[in-house]
């Protein structure tokens, strides 16, 4: 990928979320119309981000060093030699994702969306992701296109360091906590997919109606002048 098209992305990630489909599309029709139909049909499989997500990219740009130091908070609890070592660096990365929570509520605020618990659950989640290479380099690049799962902490600890095991009640009502909130998330996602396809609908009907209305502006223009033609022909008839 070219240097202008990663610029060019980078722009495209850091919009309003609202303003995501329609510079998403005008960058497909400038690419498709300077020939480059490779890097149009890549640019077409690009999906809007989910709001989690999209505040996630956000926080990438405006607080890039704070996501840098929570990923690096890994690699060392991973390196951890022993369970105080590991206590220590494991607050470091909870206050590291409080406050970039902190600063996502504000960046969603701002932006007139709604800081919502389950949508700040998913951005914590997403945040504790970031094991393998590609996550790393989604959340870094603040290109996501949906919330991220984390992997489990305890693959992030050195070997022989264990932390208490929860009870099978506390696992029961995080798996549903968890799945009420995608749930809740996928829906969310559905109806802002079924409004767009809706305003893109109208958006059609509306640029018909100003097709069809200068078409009929145009007859009328005709019209006009045959008739000032006729008016004329008419006057000299009538002097003769």
């Amino acid at each position: 990928m070219s240097s202008d098209l990663e610029t060019t992305l980078d722009h495209l990630y850091g919009l309003p979320l609202a303003d995501f489909t329609s510079a998403r599309d005008e960058l497909i029709k400038k690419l498709r119309d300077s020939g480059q139909k490779e890097a149009a049909a890549e640019m077409r499989g690009l999906r809007k981000p989910n709001l989690a997500a999209w505040a996630i990219n956000q926080l990438a740009r405006h607080c890039h060093s704070d996501l840098q130091l929570l990923l690096e908070a890994r690699d060392m609890i991973r390196q951890a030699e022993n369970a105080e070592e590991v206590r220590g660096l494991s607050e470091k990365r909870r206050q590291l994702v409080a406050r970039l929570l902190e600063q996502g509520r504000e960046i969603l605020t701002e932006a007139g969306h709604a800081a919502s618990p389950s949508h700040l659950e998913l951005m914590r989640r997403t945040l504790e992701a970031g094991a393998s290479r590609e996550e790393r380099q989604m959340l870094l690049k603040g290109r996501l296109t949906r919330d991220l799962e984390p992997s489990g902490f305890e693959d992030a600890l050195p070997l022989g360091i264990e932390l208490p095991e929860e009870t099978e009640a506390v696992r029961e009502e995080k798996l549903r906590r968890i799945k009420r909130l995608k749930s809740a998330a996928d829906a969310a996602e559905q109806e802002a997919d079924r409004l767009e396809q809706q305003a893109a609908q109208a958006q059609a009907v509306a640029d018909r109606a100003t097709q069809q209305a200068a078409e009929a502006r145009r007859r009328a223009r005709s019209a006009r002048q045959e008739a000032r033609g006729a008016q004329g022909i008419d006057t000299s008839r009538k002097r003769a």
